[in-house]
């Protein structure tokens, strides 16, 4: 699993993404579609329209990294925004790896919880502490 370190941001786009675009296409959206700055060292994660397919794009010192997962079965328990004019999201390290093991508490009504990590999740759930831009 990989590892995301307090000091760098994680945005998830809110939009769904075509999960065919590269590192070049998904670098010009951060830019134009999400007003980030992709060699900033912020994680950028963009999730598939069947919500199936992730990918996370990040700058490391000499170039980029381009990480994808595809599951077998279920969906990526993407969380929920309740700003509709948000173009991204901001995650926790915390919830950036329940998003990756498709962990939600009891109270967002998805299967596949893990004991352990929902005890993370419980206090402020999805839609808590997460801020939109």
């Amino acid at each position: 699993m990989l590892s995301f370190p307090s000091s760098r941001r994680i945005w998830l786009a809110r939009s769904p993404t075509d999960m065919r675009r590269g590192i070049d296409t998904l670098v010009s959206m951060v830019v134009g579609e999400l007003g980030g700055e992709p060699r900033g060292g912020d994680c950028f994660v963009f999730v598939g329209r069947d919500q199936r397919r992730l990918k996370v794009l990040v700058w490391d010192a000499g170039g980029y990294w381009l990480c994808a997962k595809r599951l077998d079965v279920g969906t990526f328990a993407v969380p929920r925004c309740d700003d509709p004019a948000a173009v991204r999201v901001d995650l926790s390290a915390v919830r950036m790896h329940l998003l990756l093991g498709r962990h939600r508490c009891a109270r967002c009504a998805v299967s596949q919880t893990h004991g352990a990590l929902r005890s993370l999740c419980a206090p402020a759930c999805w839609g808590g502490a997460d801020t939109a831009v």
